[in-house]
């Protein structure tokens, strides 16, 4: 899941989402290149647990 993504389901800026998981010092699984260029992403087992709480309900896949 890259930072667009998950601050699209946090409801919060993507700035705040790089900053977050850089203080963390949490690293991408992998990279793509995606409409932005190259984009990083994230395992979401690597990230804070209250955002996997979040990320989780409002996944609305089947």
């Amino acid at each position: 899941m890259t930072a667009i993504e998950i601050a699209g389901r946090l409801g919060v800026s993507k700035r705040a989402v790089n900053k977050r998981i850089g203080s963390l010092g949490i690293k991408p699984k992998t990279e793509f290149f995606g409409r932005a260029g190259k984009q990083p992403d994230y395992d979401i087992a690597a990230l804070p647990r209250e955002w996997q709480e979040k990320i989780h309900k409002t996944d609305t896949r089947e």
